[in-house]
């Protein structure tokens, strides 16, 4: 399995996948930034809002978090499968966080939807930026010496 990334207008590295979760019900395409730092996948609140989630249908951890730029309390999105077209992977997450519709940020930083090491973690992740890709496999390779 390849799943090929690219890297954002603004710099990031990212993937496109189709999130599906039936309770909330959601269903879209996402773009993901690679977020080696995040232990969680994070659905930003733009990304929220453009799919119409249901806030009042997910549950709350019962702590806070801090992620990316974001602290506050969250929204969990559970049983999500993201489905990756280019190499027709699809991964299924236990949870999701949701950044809540009102937040600090809002308006002011937009910030991106994120892959975290929840997913990450399970694969191999190629950052090349002097050739411009990125690829997350489940294949070995041997590092160069």
């Amino acid at each position: 399995m390849i799943i090929p990334g690219y890297w954002s207008p603004v710099g990031y590295p990212a993937v496109l996948a189709r999130l599906e979760c039936r309770y909330p019900y959601a269903r879209g395409f996402i773009e993901f930034a690679l977020d080696t730092g995040s232990p969680f996948t994070i659905l930003s609140q733009m990304d929220a809002e453009r799919l119409k989630i249901a806030y009042s249908k997910m549950d709350k951890p019962p702590a806070p978090i801090a992620v990316g730029g974001f602290e506050g309390a969250v929204y969990i999105m559970k049983e999500v499968n993201l489905w990756f077209r280019e190499s027709k992977h699809t991964e299924k997450l236990e949870s999701i966080y949701v950044i809540p519709e009102k937040n600090e940020l809002q308006g002011i930083i937009p910030l991106p939807s994120i892959l975290g090491r929840n997913f990450l973690n399970k694969y191999n992740v190629i950052f090349e930026k002097g050739q411009g890709s990125i690829i997350i496999t489940d294949q070995s390779f041997q590092l160069l010496a």
